[in-house]
């Protein structure tokens, strides 16, 4: 008898892990940082796609480029300097500064986001689409 209530035991730990398993896999606050990261991504692409046809066209993509300015430029100088550009979670300032005076000037800015474009646009077709975007991001942020 005592191998069967070992049995038995072991049965409902076996059990019970698969339905935890199963629930975590379905419950984002058991998600991996790689799947949260992803579905981060895809929101992003779904915001800066605003007229939702599934791709980011570069007047979409200069919208953004603008509202990603603006919310930097703390001072609203028209320019990003240094302290404004650490606020950026991204190396995109930074490689926007050509010049390496510590500032971004808006022509910087549009240059960095036109080589973006460019860069995300993997099949060249002047528009990028939501695996375009989410490849590109998962290869450039390492989780």
């Amino acid at each position: 008898m005592a191998n069967s209530a070992k049995t038995g035991v072991l049965f409902f730990y076996i059990i019970l892990f698969s339905c935890i398993n199963a629930f975590a896999q379905q419950n984002v606050g058991f998600m991996a940082p790689e799947e949260i990261r992803e579905q981060q991504i895809k929101a992003k692409f779904q915001e800066i796609d605003t007229d939702k046809d599934g791709f980011i066209t570069p007047d979409e993509m200069e919208a953004e480029k603008e509202k990603f300015f603006n919310r930097l430029d703390k001072d609203q100088n028209g320019l990003l300097d240094a302290e404004e550009m650490k606020a950026d979670n991204t190396p995109m300032s930074e490689e926007a500064d050509k010049d390496k005076d510590q500032v971004v000037t808006p022509e910087e800015a549009d240059a960095q986001f036109k080589k973006y474009l460019n860069e995300v646009d993997t099949d060249k077709d002047g528009k990028v689409s939501e695996d375009e975007y989410t490849d590109y991001w998962k290869l450039r942020i390492k989780f």
